[in-house]
């Protein structure tokens, strides 16, 4: 996502920065490597000159950042499962009403940028750096919509990485859910990454999500400890 909304990725000793254009905490990020009060603070400096909120991952218990967060007054998130599902023992959910599209033009990104928004109840002026041409120059990542009567109404993002396809950004506007529609757009991402090459499809879940996803086969492969942290 920092490659097509104008942000940078730092390679830090113990850690990766991944700040985007986008000024909302999950899009701005330190990958923790190492337990370091060093990484911590670099990563803070960085933030802080953005002047956004951002998070902290790790897939293991960190000393540092637990000692960090508890100084800043913040408490650890619930715990994000990460799952898998191999494209040999996927299968699609039952069909549904929707009509897919893969974008292919800004207004079509400017249509799940909408739909997005609504679904995660966001302000869509938040995420408008995603409707750029640069979204649609980077093969590797694919944004879906999901469509019924001119609308669309879900949405997902698929990102290849080698031999995987990730899963994001799975959205449905309300008053459309409980339809099939969230496990129809996932599948739409993974169908797409496994037609080019992909043996494995991730995903991290939220708490909603969860049981649509092992409802699809999805198992759980590790947990990351989240810690959201507000600029200064």
């Amino acid at each position: 996502m920092s490659r097509i909304c104008d942000g940078a990725v730092h390679d830090l000793p113990g850690g990766t920065v991944v700040a985007t254009g986008i000024p909302a905490t999950g899009f701005n990020q330190l990958h923790l490597e190492a337990d370091e009060n060093s990484v911590l603070a670099a990563a803070e400096a960085i933030f802080d000159r953005r002047g956004v909120d951002w998070r902290i991952i790790s897939h293991v218990n960190s000393a540092a950042a637990q000692q960090y967060s508890e100084h800043r007054g913040i408490e650890r998130q619930p715990l994000y499962p990460v799952m898998a599902i191999p494209a040999a023992t996927a299968v699609p959910p039952p069909s549904t009403a929707l009509t897919f599209t893969t974008a292919g033009d800004v207004a079509d990104l400017r249509a799940f940028v909408d739909c997005a928004a609504a679904g995660y109840r966001m302000d869509p002026a938040i995420l408008k750096p995603i409707a750029h041409q640069r979204a649609l120059a980077d093969d590797s990542i694919r944004f879906h919509l999901g469509w019924i009567d001119g609308r669309c109404v879900a949405v997902s993002v698929g990102v290849r990485n080698e031999s995987t396809i990730g899963i994001y950004f799975v959205a449905v506007r309300r008053g459309h859910r409980r339809s099939g529609f969230g496990a129809a757009v996932t599948w739409m991402a993974m169908k797409d990454g496994f037609d080019r090459g992909a043996d494995a499809a991730v995903l991290q879940a939220t708490t909603p999500g969860y049981p649509m996803y092992t409802g699809m086969g999805f198992t759980t492969i590790g947990d990351y400890r989240l810690w959201d942290i507000p600029a200064r």
